[in-house]
């Protein structure tokens, strides 16, 4: 009775302790559980930062695997715009460039993207650099920075024309059937403009604006760049071969009249047949010089399809070439020959033999030959 009594007083007391271990294990087991969570977790992040690393790793060890002359292959094909946006990719390449010094130099190369004006008073480095197995060379400038290019970034996107010279007047000419006015006016305002427009109104003739950029259109960029240096070097500001420049234009009417008005010995002189058969097809309308250049042409040595081609010409304008019988005499000095003077007076060797009765085509310096002479005069009749 007593043991019994003392049984269960003994597991009366010590009930609560069996209650207190069992909340003990459960805490531990749950401080051992959070335990883990966080220590997997902690390996988990430093597992995906590890991933993240390896990736950002294996994409730059890609893009300076990726050389200068890949990338230039790349940029040479893109949009305007889509090399205004590689200005701010700073990607690492080869030998110091980044992408977006690479963009620079071809918005600069294949768009005439006017650096110059974008950082005025700036001296930029220049380094001449070869790509596709040396075919093809491109300006790279080194050494900007990023407030440069923060500079550049603005001036292309707020200016409305950012263009040199050269690309206003390649765009003029893609826009040709619709010019914007605002690209005009920027035009008007250039260097090589202005030079030849100077020049233009020295002339004995008055033009207007509108008309000078008509006959420009229909040269190319390298014709006036240089005519605009020989004008800049000229004492006096004029073109001194006009000639030579006038025919540059080769399909252009305006250039064509302004020849025969300012040198008509040019085309008479130094054009092929083939060259002058073109040039008269552009004389489609009458005007005194016209007819006198294609009289002289009518008369001339040329082929008998050319000299046919003008005479057609002046008769559908109802004007005649006629001859002279009046003669003029030369004295033959030294170096003198028949074909010299057949060049000197418009007329052919045989002309000259026939009416001198030469036998030889030797001539004696103080010898006197008979010259017969083209009538200037086109108003008709003999």
């Amino acid at each position: 009775m007593q043991e019994t009594s003392f049984e269960g007083r003994f597991t009366k007391r010590s009930r609560p302790l069996v209650h207190a271990l069992i909340i003990s294990v459960a805490l531990n087991l749950g401080l051992l559980a959070t335990f883990m969570t966080f220590i997997l977790r902690e390996k988990k992040i430093e597992t995906l930062l590890q991933v993240k690393a390896s990736l950002k790793s294996a994409q730059r060890i890609k893009s300076i695997s990726q050389s200068n002359a890949e990338v230039l292959e790349e940029y040479e094909q893109a949009s305007f715009a889509n090399l205004l946006l590689e200005l701010e990719n700073e990607e690492l390449l080869e030998q110091g460039y980044s992408r977006r010094d690479l963009a620079l130099a071809c918005l600069v190369a294949y768009h005439h993207f006017d650096l110059q004006r974008a950082l005025p008073g700036i001296e930029v480095q220049k380094r001449s650099f070869a790509y596709t197995n040396s075919e093809k060379v491109i300006d790279l400038m080194p050494g900007l920075d990023q407030e440069r290019f923060q500079v550049i970034s603005y001036f292309a996107r707020t200016e409305m024309w950012p263009l040199t010279a050269q690309g206003l007047f390649e765009e003029m000419r893609h826009r040709r059937q619709e010019i914007p006015e605002s690209l005009r006016e920027s035009f008007f305002l250039s260097k090589e403009f202005y030079q030849v427009e100077r020049a233009f109104n020295r002339l004995p003739f008055v033009f207007t604006r509108d008309t000078l950029l008509h006959l420009l259109l229909d040269g190319n960029w390298e014709l006036i760049k240089q005519v605009s240096r020989e004008i800049e070097l000229h004492p006096r500001g004029e073109i001194e071969q006009i000639g030579a420049f006038l025919a540059g234009f080769k399909s252009s009417k305006l250039a064509a009249y302004l020849l025969v008005a300012l040198d008509p010995n040019y085309p008479y002189t130094q054009f092929s047949d083939e060259q002058l058969h073109h040039f008269i097809g552009l004389l489609d309308q009458q005007t005194e010089e016209a007819a006198v250049f294609l009289n002289r042409v009518a008369t001339s040595v040329r082929s008998d399809s050319m000299r046919q081609m003008a005479v057609e010409k002046v008769s559908a304008w109802g004007k005649k070439v006629t001859y002279t019988s009046k003669d003029k005499e030369y004295v033959v000095k030294k170096g003198d020959s028949l074909w010299s003077l057949s060049r000197q007076f418009d007329i052919s060797v045989e002309r000259i033999r026939a009416l001198n009765d030469l036998e030889s085509d030797v001539l004696n310096p103080g010898q006197v030959l008979r010259i017969p002479h083209v009538l200037r005069n086109l108003d008709g009749g003999e």
